[in-house]
């Protein structure tokens, strides 16, 4: 059928009242929690489907983990738990300035870089991680893929793993690290099962890090290991120090004003409230399609300005939502419509009862 926002008001009214009406308080809360580190996956295809360079990828991700930490108010590092926010907040107060957190949407620095187990790193266009053994080690990886338990940021452990850097997704137990079989593999443990080296992923390549790796992963699918090109491994640059300074989740939108999260960090979109429901649906703010920031010769025009950060954040947002709240209107029409085909099976079975009962004799 036609996209939401093309539909006639009557049709519009007709959409919502179908989700109003069929929808309980425990669905509702299901449609709009977004676990951000679980999306990760949808936002990197999204934005690929848009035209977005790796660098303009690593802008909008760092937004959307910058407006996680404005939302929930802590820091979202996976190691320190929040102690390092605290410590800067503590700090700042203490110096009559603002409070001031980290998270892996923007580089790290002080305690919170110490609380990661690296040293401290200035964002830039390149890589531009510690150096270790004289040469750069990334602090923070990308990885994007088609797998959607291994998609999203990594940051690099204290201790290495067979002479390798080891890298761990943030808030979840994904490991990236090099194993005894000279492979780079995501596991869900952090030795890759030791000598049985299990895990989701995997490529032979002895690159020192691996956003280096030159080869084709491997995933692990229905029929065994089958080789993924869409898989890719890259350094993490997060958010601009000046577009995160320009960063305001707040934009004004229903949705950015209701916006809310618990306390595992997931966002909270109250959708049943009809002005964030017709937002999120009815919306005319909606970029047109087919890669919006390709330039005419067919590369990508780059994100400038937080502003295009957060309008591109909004839309994948919007996006989401709208196919979950899709998804649940056709399950309603189709639990409609088996109903119906219920019905019709009784009562064409209660008729012929009837007629059965009028012709027997008395």
């Amino acid at each position: 059928g036609a996209a939401p926002g093309a539909l006639a008001p009557r049709e519009r009214e007709r959409y919502v009242a179908i989700l109003e009406g069929s929808t309980t308080d425990a669905e509702w809360r299901q449609l709009g929690s977004v676990d951000i580190d679980s999306a990760m996956c949808d936002l990197f295809s999204w934005l690929g489907d848009r035209g977005l360079c790796s660098a303009c990828v690593d802008a909008v991700t760092g937004a959307l983990l910058e407006v996680r930490r404005a939302v929930t108010g802590n820091c979202t590092c996976s190691r320190c738990l929040g102690l390092c926010g605290a410590r800067k907040n503590q700090k700042a107060l203490q110096d009559g300035a603002a409070p001031a957190e980290a998270d892996a949407g923007a580089a790290p620095s002080g305690d919170a870089a110490t609380a990661s187990g690296g040293p401290a790193r200035k964002h830039a266009s390149t890589s531009t991680a510690a150096s270790t053994g004289g040469r750069g080690t990334p602090e923070l990886l990308r990885v994007q893929g088609q797998l959607r338990a291994i998609c999203g940021v990594y940051r690099r452990e204290a201790l290495p793993f067979n002479g390798k850097p080891v890298y761990k997704k943030e808030r979840a137990e994904a490991y990236l690290l090099y194993t005894s079989l000279k492979d780079w593999m995501v596991s869900g443990r952090a030795d890759a099962g030791g000598s049985r080296c299990e895990g989701w992923a995997y490529v032979t390549d002895p690159a020192e890090t691996p956003d280096e790796v030159c080869g084709v992963w491997k995933v692990s699918g229905p029929k065994g290991w089958e080789e993924d090109s869409t898989l890719c491994v890259t350094v993490f640059e997060g958010l601009p120090e000046d577009m995160r300074e320009g960063l305001g989740y707040d934009d004004g939108s229903f949705i950015a004003r209701r916006l809310a999260a618990d306390d595992r960090g997931m966002l909270l979109v109250p959708l049943q409230e009809r002005e964030v429901l017709e937002e999120v649906l009815f919306a005319p703010d909606e970029p047109p399609s087919g890669g919006e920031f390709r330039s005419v010769h067919g590369g990508c025009s780059h994100i400038t300005t937080a502003e295009m950060a957060q309008r591109e954040l909004r839309c994948w947002l919007r996006w989401l939502l709208r196919e979950r709240l899709d998804a649940q209107r056709r399950r309603v029409l189709a639990q409609a419509q088996v109903g119906a085909s219920l019905c019709r099976l009784f009562a064409c079975a209660a008729l012929q009862q009837l007629e059965q009962a009028a012709e027997e004799p008395p």
